[in-house]
């Protein structure tokens, strides 16, 4: 694992440790208002079970039958206003409401609309649902005239308890008819919204506090991998210094030996593991450099069609002599900001890896193209692998490994290319994955 991928191991604990604290605080805060919402509501009809108690049986008797000479008729006028001001509105699911804000618009204007009606009132209504009286007696003839649409509003919609623009009902069935008692609850809906708002805006900033001490212990806790990971390159870098002296001698000698005593298969055999090693070497140091994010001051506008054509002219030949065909499928003119060798040395590696395990007369081709309308550009490097079914294409990328468990290195390299071309992919900020298809495998980079 790289300095890259422990930053971004850093990230997405950061992400996932923030989101469950988020999701704990917006259970909380759920559980709260949801529990003082149902609380409200149950005090609010308690209230008004009383009220219709009280106006129900205690003046019930007589009230009802006995004509008091008052015109309860609704007025279109009063309808209209009352309907404008948005008293007459359904709200009967206010936790909806609660939530979304839906009575700001009526809770804002509380204290108007209080001079208009009274805080609360009752409706007394016969067996058909006409009105007979309003409570109390001294209720203006505006506001009795509302309290009468309410009422019969109610009584058509059958609904015992629920809330009409701010105002909470009830409706109980009495031995003299039926009898609506209505309570203005906007000051206990209000006193909701605060307690939402409230919260809400104290879960931010617990949220936002919380953030930064795990922000900061993250970064003390990835920081001793990422010092090993210092040192690991630099003992790569070190050891492949200190490894090219010996293998230097060995090489000198052994050709001494050659010039001496004639070449034989013992000083072939040694000089090939030499140049095996000191290759070996050089692309462990690749690694390591390849790892470092890329210099951006470095960086120019690269025709990358023309690289990665330039490249795969020099693959053609050994692909030919290999007894495998090589296409190009390039298209004309991609550019990216880029180091123009390592565009050349990603290709390289593609090519070269699908050449050599490519099938015997199969066919490798080499594809560039720009991403549609999303940035960067895609290059993919596909060869004929039929025996590619069942294989884990996730660890191709880690370093030395090869499918053949046996580690054969007949077909030459070190297993540590591919684990090349993806450290170069990463400094760009790109990505590379291995898929198998229809008897071709694929190595499809993107570049940004």
């Amino acid at each position: 694992m790289n300095s890259k991928a422990v930053r971004a191991l850093r990230k997405k604990f950061i992400f996932i440790a923030m989101l469950a604290i988020a999701f704990v605080i917006f259970f909380l805060v759920m559980l709260l208002n949801v529990t003082n919402y149902v609380a409200t509501r149950r005090e609010i009809r308690q209230v008004l079970e009383l009220m219709c108690e009280q106006y129900g049986e205690e003046r019930g008797t007589a009230s009802m039958g006995n004509d008091t000479g008052r015109d309860y008729s609704t007025d279109s006028k009063a309808l209209e206003k009352a309907a404008s001001a948005g008293w007459l509105r359904d709200d009967s699911f206010d936790l909806f409401a609660l939530f979304t804000g839906y009575y700001r618009d009526v809770s804002s204007n509380y204290y108007e609309r209080v001079k208009t009606l009274d805080p609360y009132f009752a409706v007394l209504l016969n067996q058909e649902g006409n009105v007979l009286e309003i409570l109390p007696s001294d209720i203006s003839e505006e506001s009795a005239k509302v309290a009468a649409a309410f009422a019969e509003q109610t009584y058509d919609e059958q609904k015992e308890f629920g809330n009409n623009g701010g105002y909470y009902y009830l409706m109980k069935e009495t031995r003299y008819g039926s009898v609506v008692s209505f309570f203005d609850g906007s000051a206990q809906i209000t006193a909701m919204h605060r307690l939402l708002y409230a919260s809400i805006v104290i879960c931010m900033g617990i949220l936002i506090i919380v953030f930064w001490p795990v922000y900061f212990f993250s970064d003390r806790m990835i920081q001793p991998e990422l010092r090993n990971i210092e040192r690991q390159k630099q003992f790569i870098t070190n050891a492949s210094h200190e490894l090219k002296t010996p293998l230097a001698v060995i090489r000198a000698n052994t050709e001494l030996v050659e010039l001496m005593n004639g070449e034989s298969e013992w000083t072939t055999s040694t000089l090939r593991q030499v140049d095996r090693m000191n290759g070996l070497i050089k692309n462990l140091v690749t690694i390591a450099r390849a790892e470092e994010k890329a210099d951006k001051t470095a960086l120019a506008e690269v025709d990358v069609s023309a690289a990665v054509k330039d490249t795969a002219d020099t693959f053609a030949p050994v692909a030919t002599q290999n007894g495998k065909e090589l296409v190009q499928e390039i298209e004309e003119n991609v550019r990216l900001v880029a180091d123009e060798a390592a565009i050349r040395q990603l290709a390289s590696l593609l090519l070269d890896n699908a050449i050599k395990y490519c099938d015997e007369g199969g066919k490798v081709t080499a594809q560039l193209s720009r991403r549609g309308k999303a940035k960067g550009i895609r290059l993919v490097v596909s060869n004929d692998y039929a025996a590619g079914a069942n294989v884990d294409y996730s660890r191709f990328f880690e370093r030395f490994y090869r499918e053949d468990s046996s580690h054969n290195t007949e077909k030459g390299g070190y297993g540590i290319g591919l684990s090349i071309a993806e450290s170069i992919v990463s400094s760009y900020n790109g990505s590379i994955s291995a898929s198998w298809k229809n008897g071709m495998i694929s190595f499809t980079c993107i570049l940004l």
